[in-house]
């Protein structure tokens, strides 16, 4: 094609089209009523059908950062503004499971979450 734009040329035509450069907004999510209910009713069939030493368990792991993360602020210009935060960038590893019948829940801290960690986190 041999055309280019320049970043100026963009936002200009963006501007021109009525777009505005700013934040996103979040809006709740809403569920589907019927599709919740066919899931509950498969749920419910494969809770009948477990046997006596099986059980459901809703699984995860998580991996929270000990950081402070820096967002936008209106700081006078020329001038800077500092937020204290923690040293390095050591991440905790958390493998989570809940059994939905019965208050049953196991955590472990793992370093790392892998495959051996989490067949062992099974086990459990």
């Amino acid at each position: 094609m041999g055309v280019s734009y320049s970043t100026l040329g963009i936002v200009a035509w963006l501007k021109r089209l009525g777009d505005t450069y700013k934040k996103t907004t979040l809006t709740p999510s809403k569920h589907n009523p019927a599709d919740q209910k066919a899931c509950q009713e498969a749920d419910e069939k494969r809770v009948e059908s477990l046997f006596e030493k099986e059980a459901i368990l809703f699984l995860d792991g998580t991996h929270p950062k000990h950081n402070t993360r820096v967002s936008h602020a209106w700081i006078k210009t020329r001038k800077t503004k500092a937020i204290n935060s923690n040293t390095g960038r050591r991440r905790v590893n958390i493998h989570g499971a809940h059994n939905p019948l019965n208050p049953d829940i196991v955590v472990t801290d793992d370093d790392p979450i892998n495959a051996e960690t989490t067949i062992a986190f099974l086990k459990k």
